[in-house]
């Protein structure tokens, strides 16, 4: 049947249209009573929060990436060392980084709270959820952020600007979407973590009704009186639930008339018939994409790939290049910012977790040696992950 004449298609209906209202309407992540200037993300970052947890997969190589660039250590002359671990409210200063590099990995945003002495140096920092915080603007200028965490608004000043309020350091990765906030580089796996959910929704309602499908009671010869109706109702309330599996329903309905009858008509197909392992594979296989982490580290060993040492080697280095040094470097930068506004010696450097592989066994012709290689540089990176207890 073909489109209506003067109407779109529903696939080209993305400039205001519904295909994408759930995911580019964010104006329900506001604070309730935002003040003038308050500006929206994007996305809906609570919602985009909620979305993390829903698959594991995604979970994990968030998970792995922040582990990954923060590392295990850094490097910094003892001053900057000790500026660090003294104003990071009490945990090593690490562990404060992984928690606004896992907000950042996740939601594309997050902040430090720089709280002031009387002389304007930075006496403590603290981490702010990134859900939490929205942009205040004044023209095309900060003017400042608004925290909103269920209690009253919290205001804080723009990080530097000295202004007898706690400050905030974002850290933002890039888009084109919004001047005033981040968005997380898997963004394009969004539909396919929401179809995930749907998918994983719909087998929990399905066994939690012990697997019947959903059915029209249709009643012939005669009409529907309250009595037969909660009759039937209270029969398929009564057979939903493990405790009642393998029972048998037995319903006892007067009938007004001998003539009539009441019959069970399926509305779903079998589940059999729905493509829900294609479905997963493919969701995952979208998410694994969007976030350019090789399949192996987050624990997936495909078909005809148990012995590729040469390729995951491979993966692996352009993994650690590609996706791991890059967020070394940005988060680096960011904290340097910090070190520059104190006076100190911009010298920050974070170790990693990046395993490198020789020349000599990189080289090496030898399917043998190779899959030695991958598999020495994947056991590496998994010891050093369980080493952090973040994998």
């Amino acid at each position: 049947m073909g489109d209506k004449e003067g109407v779109l298609p529903l696939f080209f209906q993305v400039g205001g249209g519904e295909r994408l209202s759930p995911i580019l309407k964010a104006r329900g992540s506001c604070p309730a009573e935002a003040a003038d200037g308050t500006v929206c993300p994007p996305l809906p970052l609570a919602q985009i929060l909620s979305l993390t947890y829903s698959n594991a997969f995604h979970t994990q190589c968030i998970a792995l990436k922040v582990d990954m660039a923060v590392g295990l250590e850094y490097e910094a002359p003892k001053p900057v060392q000790t500026f660090l671990e003294t104003v990071s409210s009490g945990d090593p200063f690490l562990e404060l980084l992984q928690k606004a590099a896992f907000d950042w990995e996740c939601m594309g945003n997050a902040y430090f709270e720089a709280a002031r002495s009387r002389n304007g140096k930075i006496g403590e920092l603290y981490h702010v959820h990134a859900q939490t915080v929205f942009v205040n603007v004044r023209g095309s200028r900060l003017a400042g952020y608004v925290q909103e965490a269920g209690g009253a608004p919290v205001e804080f000043s723009v990080f530097g600007e000295r202004s007898g309020r706690n400050e905030l350091f974002q850290f933002k990765r890039f888009t084109p979407l919004s001047t005033w906030y981040g968005l997380p580089d898997w963004v394009a796996a969004l539909e396919a973590l929401r179809l995930d959910q749907e998918k994983k929704a719909f087998y929990a309602a399905f066994f939690k009704n012990f697997a019947v499908p959903s059915y029209a009671v249709i009643m012939t010869g005669a009409e529907f009186s309250e009595e037969v109706e909660n009759t039937v109702t209270r029969g398929l309330q009564q057979l939903k639930g493990v405790e009642n599996a393998h029972k048998t329903m037995l319903l006892s309905v007067p009938f007004p008339k001998d003539e009539a009858e009441i019959r069970f008509e399926k509305l779903m197909v079998d589940l059999k018939d729905l493509p829900f392992e294609k479905l997963s594979q493919a969701t995952r296989e979208e998410i694994l994409a969007a976030h350019g982490v090789p399949p192996r580290l987050v624990g997936i060993v495909t078909a005809g790939a148990l012995g590729g040492g040469g390729e995951m080697e491979g993966q692996l280095l352009s993994f650690v290049e590609m996706k791991v040094k890059p967020r070394m470097r940005y988060l680096e930068n960011r904290i340097k910012l910090i070190l520059r506004d104190q006076g100190l010696p911009e010298e920050f450097t974070l170790k990693g977790i990046t395993p490198s592989i020789p020349r000599e066994e990189a080289e090496a012709k030898k399917l043998g040696e190779r899959a030695a290689a991958g598999d020495g540089a994947l056991r590496e990176v998994l010891k050093s992950l369980e080493e952090r207890g973040g994998f």
